[in-house]
C-alpha cells in the first residue's frame, strides 16, 4: 500500500520526459516507488517504477538495473508482468515502464484469511510454473518468489490469472549489497520465510531450483 506521507507522494503530477504523467502512487519498497501513469502520446495507462534517488548515482546498481530491465523485456508471457522499456528521467532517475495490473497480490488474499479453493489455486500454481519455465529457459532466476510478487488479476472472460512481478530485481538488490544499510524497509536480498536453504547460505550461487522451492 502507498504511504500518504512518503516523499514519493510529492512526485504525483510530475511528467517524465514529456511522455508519462504520474497520476497515483501505488506503493513502494526498498528499491523504488511504483506509480500509475498516463501516456501522453496515446500509449494508455502504464505502471512506472522509479528507482529511489539514493541509488541513482551508484554505477554498479545502475548497470545492473538496466541489464536486468533489458532481460525482463524479453520475458513476454501471459503470466509475467510486462516490462516495456527502461529510461532515465530528466534528473537522471532510472525508471521502468510496465504493464498496469488491476487486482491484488496473492499476499492480500492470504492476509485476509480467505480460503483459496482448489479451483482457484490450481490455475495460479500452473501459471507460476509456466512463467518460471520460460524464465529458466532464458537462464533468468527470480530469486524472490513470494506472495507479494504474485499478482492476481482477471482476464477478459473473468477467470483469475496470476502475473509474476519483479524478475531481475533481486539481482539489482544484490548489486546494492543486499540494501542492508540503504533500504527504507530493511529488506535483505530475498525474503527469509520463502528462501530455499541454499539461498540463505549463498544467494549468489542459486539456480532454478531455488525458485521452485
Amino acid at each position: 500500500m502507498a504511504d500518504p506521507n512518503s516523499p514519493s507522494q510529492q512526485l504525483v503530477g510530475a511528467v517524465l520526459n514529456g511522455r508519462w504523467k504520474l497520476v497515483r502512487l501505488l506503493g513502494e519498497g526498498g528499491m523504488g516507488a511504483v506509480f500509475e501513469a498516463d501516456g501522453l502520446r496515446g500509449e494508455g495507462k502504464r505502471a512506472i517504477k522509479l528507482l529511489h534517488q539514493e541509488f541513482s548515482k551508484e554505477e554498479q546498481i545502475l548497470q545492473r538495473f538496466f541489464a536486468e530491465a533489458q532481460t525482463s523485456q524479453s520475458l513476454n508471457h501471459p503470466n509475467i508482468a510486462r516490462v516495456y522499456e527502461s529510461a532515465r528521467a530528466e534528473d537522471g532517475t532510472p525508471y521502468l515502464v510496465m504493464e498496469l495490473l488491476t487486482g491484488q497480490p496473492l499476499s492480500a488474499w492470504i492476509d485476509s484469511g480467505q480460503a483459496i479453493s482448489p479451483q482457484q489455486a490450481a490455475p495460479i500454481v500452473y501459471g507460476v510454473l509456466q512463467a518460471l519455465h520460460l524464465a529458466h529457459q532464458r537462464r533468468v532466476i527470480h530469486r524472490d518468489m513470494k506472495p507479494d510478487n504474485l499478482f492476481i488479476t482477471r482476464d477478459a472472460s473473468g477467470e483469475y490469472v496470476v502475473k509474476v512481478l519483479d524478475f531481475g530485481i533481486a539481482k539489482v538488490m544484490d548489486a546494492a549489497g543486499g540494501m542492508g544499510n540503504k533500504t527504507r524497509t530493511g529488506v535483505l536480498l530475498g525474503t527469509p520465510g520463502y528462501m530455499s536453504p541454499e539461498q540463505i547460505k549463498n544467494s549468489k550461487a542459486v539456480d532454478a531450483r531455488s525458485d521452485l522451492w
